[in-house]
């Protein structure tokens, strides 16, 4: 649960941690498979710790929606006003 709670604290620090820190705790998944450990328990916490680091991070964002269409335009990503989030990933 706590390597969950840090990988889901890295999102608060950069852009890029949106599409990393998943990434990372599919690996980490991938990893406690490899090395046998087939409990529920063992992917369920790690995730369980993600989902609640990141709790105050999705409220945060549906109080101030205009923080995410500043930043993809701080970073230059795509034009916010002419494309939608899934129109930007593609």
């Amino acid at each position: 649960m706590a390597a969950g709670a840090i990988l889901g604290a890295g999102i608060y620090t950069y852009i890029g941690a949106l599409v990393t820190a998943p990434v990372c705790l599919l690996i980490t998944w991938l990893v406690g498979w490899r090395q046998g450990q087939r409990s529920t328990k063992a992917f369920l916490a790690p995730a369980a710790g993600f989902a609640l680091v990141l709790l105050p991070f999705i409220a945060w964002h549906l109080v101030h929606p205009e923080q995410y269409a500043g930043q993809i335009r701080m970073y230059s990503l795509y034009d916010p006003s002419e494309l939608n989030p899934a129109e930007g990933a593609r």
